[in-house]
């Protein structure tokens, strides 16, 4: 009877740790968003390294008014240590992303000024 409950429990637990299947099983661990006359913000982050900020504002552009995005968007793709961030603007000149893709292992360094810092090398 105990090896029983003993292997369910571990099986149980097995199954708890698995990783994730697919991007649809994401959580939202941060999400901001706020809506105003003139434009709008929002931002959210979800547990597998997805983030969004964008911004939306009005603007008079000679006597017509426009509107005008920023914003930004990381992807992680581990599978591949690759990242992927998209900054763009959009207004009445149309839609201008900046792709750039990144090495997961390069762009989780720490600077060595701080580390020098940390292990008082530097005042």
């Amino acid at each position: 009877m105990l090896l029983r409950v003993l292997l369910i429990t571990v099986l149980i637990y097995l199954c708890q740790c698995r990783p994730l299947d697919s991007d649809a099983d994401a959580k939202i661990v941060k999400y901001e968003n706020d809506v105003r006359p003139d434009g709008y913000k929002f931002e959210y982050e979800t547990d597998n390294g997805i983030r969004h900020k964008e911004e939306g504002t009005l603007k008079k552009v000679g006597e017509v008014v426009t509107f005008s995005v920023n914003g930004t968007y990381i992807t992680v793709y581990p599978d591949q240590d690759l990242i992927l961030k998209v900054t763009y603007v959009a207004d009445e000149n149309g839609y201008r992303p900046i792709v750039s893709f990144g090495d997961i292992k390069t762009t989780n360094r720490i600077n060595s000024a701080l580390i020098a810092t940390l292990q008082g090398g530097l005042r």
